[in-house]
């Protein structure tokens, strides 16, 4: 992989920030972001822990060894936190509101759809393989995750997220914000933003790339 040392192809940093606030303010704080820059400032996140994966399959693929622990945090992040925090303010939330303007049955709906099926599929290959202890499993199943996931970001951004805040009133945003607050309430449980904003910054830590979300 010869772009080992790729820095995040999409800076939301202001968004980060604002998100990284609200973190601070722990369960239960009424959000006042927009629900748009939220998914924004996660996905900066998201795109953070990419690059520490990649980072960290470079390793793997040129001297190893295979690092369970690093992989394993990975899959708490992206099992638990992308796949069950942010995706279902996509699913459940945003994305019927964007059917108003598309139907999901065409279109980068119904292709965002399918990338979310796959990135979920690719998660239970990477637990398969850290608990086989087999780094070609591992490798195998982080470079298609990071293939899949990165082009993904880009269309949810281009093609979802900013038609969205274009046609959006003040009411949707409302019900949006409303319906954000309570899919991270009941998905988050026991734990809260700053428990996965804290391995996202270890992933980082321990690929070298510790700039990335230094804010």
């Amino acid at each position: 992989m010869g772009t080992a040392d790729i820095i995040p192809l999409s800076s939301y940093e202001l968004d980060f920030m604002q998100w990284t606030k609200e973190a601070k303010a722990g369960l239960g704080v009424p959000r006042e972001q927009d629900p748009i820059n939220e998914l924004l400032g996660e996905h900066h996140i998201m795109d953070a822990v990419l690059a520490a994966m990649e980072r960290e399959a470079r390793h793997l693929s040129v001297n190893g060894p295979l690092r369970p622990d690093f992989w394993e945090r990975v899959v708490d992040f992206i099992g638990n936190y992308e796949d069950q925090c942010h995706r279902k303010k996509e699913e459940e939330a945003l994305f019927p509101l964007a059917q108003r303007y598309e139907p999901v049955e065409e279109g980068p709906l119904a292709m965002i759809a399918k990338d979310h099926g796959r990135s979920h599929q690719l998660t239970w290959d990477l637990v398969n393989g850290i608990s086989d202890g087999d780094w070609e499993k591992v490798l195998r199943a982080a470079h298609l995750y990071l293939r899949v996931s990165r082009d993904h970001l880009i269309r949810e951004e281009t093609y979802i997220f900013e038609p969205a805040r274009e046609l959006m009133t003040p009411e949707d945003v409302a019900d949006l914000r409303r319906k954000f607050d309570e899919i991270e309430r009941v998905s988050l449980g026991d734990r809260d933003r700053m428990y996965y904003l804290k391995v996202a910054k270890s992933l980082c830590d321990d690929a070298g790339l510790h700039h990335l979300l230094d804010h």
